[in-house]
């Protein structure tokens, strides 16, 4: 951007001079205003907090992986377990044998992927709790996640490698070093 102004104004084709951070139609920055909701706090039990990650489409949902191994779903709103999912109503939650460190929701948010200290990937169905795949284990600690297209799964291993994984076949399918 800064090139593209630079050389419009060699041209004498900038005809005023422009702000990035101020409204076209505004002289002035917009003084910022308090949120005037009031903020709550989320009470983990022994466990603490390792990665969080919100779920698309929604502002209020919070996935949360922590040292004890657990996967957790919260609102926001009320800073308490999302009870609509009937697995965490009836205390039943996605659990990992060592801490969660990433994780990385589906775009369409129906799906959630989880890996731990161990190597241990996961990928959880959000709406059942059920697991849906589980992938070979990476031989060190898996150190982030994202979906590639085409249902694929990208882990960042704590070897120095990265991994792709086919979410169908449950297999790897390509690795960088």
């Amino acid at each position: 951007v800064g090139q593209a102004l630079r050389w419009r104004a060699h041209v004498g084709s900038l005809d005023s001079v422009v702000d990035l951070f101020l409204d076209s139609k505004r002289d002035a920055v917009e003084e910022e205003r308090p949120i005037k909701k009031r903020a709550g706090a989320i009470r983990f039990g022994d466990g603490k907090p390792r990665c969080a990650a919100f779920l698309p489409g929604s502002q209020s949902l919070l996935a949360t992986g922590s040292s004890d191994g657990f996967v957790e779903i919260w609102d926001c709103d009320t800073c308490r377990l999302c009870k609509d999912l009937a697995y965490q109503a009836a205390d039943e939650l996605l659990m990992h044998d060592a801490a969660v460190i990433a994780l990385a929701p589906s775009r369409d948010a129906q799906a959630l992927a989880s890996g731990d200290d161990h190597g241990v990937i996961k990928v959880w169905k959000i709406a059942s709790g059920t697991c849906a795949r589980k992938f070979p284990k990476c031989p060190a600690g898996i150190t982030a996640l994202d979906w590639g297209p085409d249902e694929a799964l990208f882990a960042g291993c704590g070897d120095g490698s990265l991994r792709l994984f086919g979410f169908k076949s449950g297999t790897l399918l390509q690795q960088f070093r």
